[in-house]
């Protein structure tokens, strides 16, 4: 699903949450929540909910709560992030 370099946005997220409440945690593969907890050992998370969404032999339901709090911590520092553009402001001709 992700590679190790893949920044996590509001909107990948958003899609994990989805395939968790849809599908349940084993839809979601190894290696991206491997990559989120390194986020968020990164975002200085709790390392005991990184450890509970990364152990596999915890409850699916206490591993998506350490997810949602996980992603909601990542959310609000991805939110707080400067915006830089990517492409110059373009006018439109009047």
């Amino acid at each position: 699903m992700m590679a190790m370099e893949t920044r996590f946005t509001t909107q990948v997220l958003d899609d994990i949450a989805w395939r968790i409440d849809r599908h349940g945690m084993s839809s979601i593969p190894t290696s991206t929540l491997r990559d989120l907890g390194l986020a968020a050992r990164n975002a200085n998370a709790s390392a005991v909910l990184v450890s509970i969404l990364d152990d596999e032999t915890q409850p699916p339901v206490a591993r998506a709560r350490a997810f949602g709090h996980i992603a909601a911590l990542l959310s609000n520092l991805i939110r707080r992030e400067p915006k830089t553009p990517s492409s110059p402001p373009c006018r439109l001709a009047a």
